[in-house]
């Protein structure tokens, strides 16, 4: 008897460890999408509530945690330069830190960097920070609230996103 049939191989093994943590993976996944639909059902009773443009270095109540959709409004044209989506608290806190920095991402000690293609944008737009203005929605869903970013980029078409990368 060859000894290959008589034992189970170490690459056998391997094999059907790494098919097993595959499943496991699309099972958890089908699992967050399951999840994730359920909520969004519910949202669609919940319309959006945008805040009223305010200078985009004023502090907002409400705004810590909340994931949504900001537009980033340029004040002497009321023109939407940029949409993102987020932890909007996070997202305008780094972009008023760039902007902040020159419009140049911000180099840490420990080497890593916080960047934020949109205020280096603005900064070159316009580097008068009172002419820069920020609204926010809650949307309450991540998944939702990149698919929100991706239609309201394709309705203002604003001057600072690339499409292609809305909801990412």
């Amino acid at each position: 008897m060859d000894i290959k049939n008589k034992f189970f191989s170490f690459e056998d093994s391997k094999t059907e460890i790494i098919e097993n943590e595959y499943e496991l993976a699309i099972d958890s996944e089908i699992d967050k999408l399951k999840e994730n639909i359920a909520s969004i059902e519910k949202l669609k009773q919940k319309k959006p509530v945008w805040t009223n443009p305010v200078p985009i270095y004023t502090t907002q109540n409400g705004i810590n945690n909340v994931i949504g959709c900001y537009k980033v409004i340029y004040k002497l044209t009321n023109e939407v330069m940029g949409i993102g989506t987020g932890v909007v608290a996070n997202r305008r806190n780094r972009h008023l830190s760039v902007f902040r920095n020159n419009g140049v991402d911000i180099i840490h000690p420990n080497g890593t960097s916080s960047g934020s293609a949109l205020a280096g944008y603005m900064y070159k737009f316009d580097s008068n920070i009172d002419n820069w203005l920020f609204s926010w929605c809650d949307v309450g869903n991540k998944y939702l609230a990149g698919s929100y970013e991706y239609f309201l980029q394709k309705k203002y078409s604003p001057q600072f996103n690339k499409l292609e990368m809305a909801g990412k």
